[in-house]
């Protein structure tokens, strides 16, 4: 996954065919990282997000409601506005949910070791 720039994507917010800047994107990448196969990819999804960055984004990777019914959110408002927050926040939610269920189970039950 590489992430343009905000002043970038601000640019080309309006832009219908992203194919064309993706392909930029790709090169600055494959040119910045010195990796020269990255300029052409097997596949590519360009998506420009309209509200890509929140106003207030919480610098925590996801929140857990303390209810009966365990909830867990996540998303790219959680630690941080950029894409590795986002990573960051999709992941947390698994190593959450894995801690609840280690208070459901009995003792020395790994659940992501028994069950992935």
């Amino acid at each position: 996954m590489v992430q343009s720039s905000a002043s970038l994507a601000q640019q080309h917010l309006e832009t219908q065919e992203l194919q064309s800047v993706g392909n930029y994107i790709l090169q600055k990448a494959a040119e910045n990282l010195a990796i020269p196969w990255l300029k052409n990819p097997q596949w590519m999804q360009v998506h420009c997000w309209h509200c890509a960055f929140p106003h207030t984004p919480l610098y925590v990777t996801c929140l857990s409601a303390k209810t009966p019914r365990h909830l867990v959110s996540c998303g790219d408002w959680c630690g941080g506005n950029l894409v590795r927050g986002a990573m960051v926040s999709g992941l947390a939610p698994a190593v959450e949910i894995d801690r609840q269920l280690r208070n459901l189970l009995p003792e020395n039950i790994d659940f992501l070791e028994k069950f992935v």
